[in-house]
């Protein structure tokens, strides 16, 4: 795996890095101090499986550096780092193509979740925004389900949803129920399936609409 880290401070950027060596042993980490330093460091070596992208630095003007970056390398997920937790910010750096959100201010264990689910195909963003995504047009993949779907799931899945809304990835939750990690997405797919959700995050949004609350 290979994670690049765009940020003009290199206190944090370094910083950054060393934590994500860390935390992620077999992963490459890479910097690039501005935006034309990460397409730089892309044209040298344009194989990245996460790119981790400070929102506001020199010649970003807005996300227009996001929008550039998603034109010429869409396969690339990109997650926005920024010292703002204002809803209207997260929600526009989604809108804009932005694969998640990661807070500076967040600890190094939800570091840790956010990059491994950004990893595995996932979308992040801080817990306080989870529900801001359930703010759907009619026709989303909210307004066909059944009254209380939640009430469908079998107790072992109500469990596994709750290691969902607390953002553990699979790994983690088998070690948690003590069964392997292959049994932990069967039973994500099927709480997917009954929810009418296409992956985690809205998964986790159609149950707190319905009630159902970690612990």
């Amino acid at each position: 795996m290979n994670i690049l880290v765009v940020d003009d401070h290199a206190l944090f950027r370094e910083g950054l890095s060393l934590l994500l060596s860390k935390l992620f042993p077999s992963t490459t980490v890479r910097e690039a101090k501005d935006i034309e330093d990460a397409f730089s460091e892309l044209r040298n070596a344009p194989t990245v499986d996460l790119m981790l992208l400070d929102l506001m630095m020199p010649g970003m003007e807005g996300f227009e550096g996001l929008h550039r970056l998603k034109a010429k390398y869409a396969q690339i997920p990109v997650a926005i780092l920024s010292m703002s937790d204002a809803l209207e910010d997260i929600r526009t750096a989604i809108e804009n193509g932005a694969s998640g959100y990661i807070l500076k201010s967040a600890d190094q264990k939800i570091l840790e979740i956010a990059v491994t689910l950004l990893l595995s195909g996932h979308v992040y963003v801080p817990p306080h925004a989870l529900t801001m995504l359930s703010g759907k047009p009619s026709g989303s993949f909210e307004s066909t389900l059944p009254n209380r779907a939640i009430d469908s799931l079998t107790p072992r899945e109500r469990e596994v949803l709750v290691h969902l809304m607390e953002g553990h990835p699979n790994k983690v939750i088998g070690k948690s129920l003590n069964v392997l990690e292959g049994t932990i997405k069967k039973h994500a797919h099927a709480i997917f399936r009954k929810l009418g959700a296409a992956n985690r995050t809205q998964a986790v949004v159609i149950a707190r609409k319905q009630g159902f609350e970690a612990r």
